[in-house]
């Protein structure tokens, strides 16, 4: 049997204490100096079979120390029919490197490229194993004719095993390219920009069952994400289930302004972001709820969300107010909001309705607002 271990200092201390008195194991222990994690891997060759165990082993405590293992992942090979049998249902890539090492060496793979272990499922192995597929670029071809959402595509093996050396994440490119019109393009060179735009309106498409052309010039991929937006925020509101922020009370004795009006529902205030196209709903749903924080809307000359919020000496002030798309407000809208929050009725609302401390509420940086709104 051939042994290796992998954090062999783990295994030094333990067995520098294991026969000292239980007292000094104890505190060896819970002091920190005994706890870690190491690996031991194991080959076993017999007449029939080869096993290979892969075992997590970590020092534990009871009235003594001990070891306590547990297999983790392994293999056994048939000597005799050649086959390969990996356990726990795992594959070769969930293996250890010498694990699958051992794989490539005994099956004599040395013409594989390893970027692509991920594609060495049962069918494909049974293939190399059987000398059908003696190559990296028919280990490709297999594995996108076994993939029921990409056989269809006349994907290129070819830009596919090219894309590996020019540092692509090719996994990443196979799971996402049927969003495309044309998922070749996916593959090649400096064409996909990952920007978070394009990882936003990627996200869009598999929502929507939608494709990205890659011929889309930025203001078209612009103006193709904000019309997605405006479709997912109408399918979420139809699933969201309405929540009340206030009671009517709360509600009936909010002191009046002319044209401004508070957010009392968790679907008002969603609606709220998607009319206004800015994240207040996903940045703020759950400090609104907990009435840590308060949006309002106001039409004045211009229409603006108003974030209330109470500062470190238990005064509520206006944190944000943003018109459509994240641009500012007429001024005169923003000191109307402002006369009107300092009286002392206004304040004192915002006191008696509000359940917490709102001063505990995170405000973002001011480079960061635009992330919020």
């Amino acid at each position: 049997m051939k042994t290796i271990y992998v954090g062999e200092r783990f295994l030094k201390d333990y067995e520098e204490i294991k026969n000292a008195s239980p007292e000094k194991q104890r505190f060896f222990y819970y002091s920190g100096k005994l706890r870690g994690v190491y690996q031991v891997e194991e080959s076993l060759e017999k007449d029939d079979k080869i096993y290979y165990s892969a075992s997590e082993a970590k020092v534990r405590f009871g009235k003594n120390i001990f070891i306590q293992r547990k297999t983790i992942s392994g293999f056994t090979i048939d000597k005799a029919t050649n086959e390969l049998k990996i356990w726990f249902g795992q594959k070769i890539e969930n293996l250890t490197s010498s694990a699958s090492n051992f794989i490539f060496e005994y099956y004599k793979m040395d013409w594989f490229n390893r970027y692509f272990t991920f594609m060495l499922n049962k069918t494909i192995m049974r293939k190399i194993i059987s000398g059908k597929i003696t190559n990296t670029k028919d280990v490709i071809r297999q594995w996108l004719k076994l993939n029921p959402q990409l056989r269809d595509l006349n994907l290129s093996v070819d830009k596919i095993y090219k894309s590996y050396t020019e540092n692509y994440d090719v996994y990443y490119r196979l799971l996402n390219c049927m969003y495309f019109t044309n998922p070749n393009m996916f593959f090649e060179k400096d064409v996909y920009k990952n920007s978070l735009l394009h990882e936003d309106i990627l996200d869009q498409a598999k929502i929507l069952n939608r494709k990205i052309n890659l011929k889309w010039s930025e203001k078209r991929l612009k103006a193709v994400h904000q019309k997605w937006t405006r479709e997912i925020m109408a399918m979420e509101l139809e699933f969201i289930e309405d929540v009340h922020y206030y009671s009517e009370e709360d509600i009936k004795s909010f002191p009046e302004l002319e044209n401004l009006s508070l957010i009392c529902t968790k679907k008002d205030l969603f609606q709220e972001g998607t009319v206004m196209d800015h994240c207040v709903y996903s940045n703020y749903h759950s400090n609104v709820e907990t009435k840590m924080y308060f949006v309002l809307h106001y039409k004045g000359n211009t229409e603006s969300t108003v974030g209330i919020k109470c500062n470190s000496e238990g005064k509520w002030y206006i944190q944000q107010i943003y018109s459509f798309h994240n641009t500012s407000p007429n001024i005169m809208d923003r000191e109307t909001v402002e006369i009107w929050l300092t009286s002392e009725k206004v304040q004192a609302w915002f006191n008696e309705v509000s359940k917490y401390n709102a001063k505990s509420l995170d405000e973002p940086a001011q480079e960061n607002i635009y992330e919020y709104f």
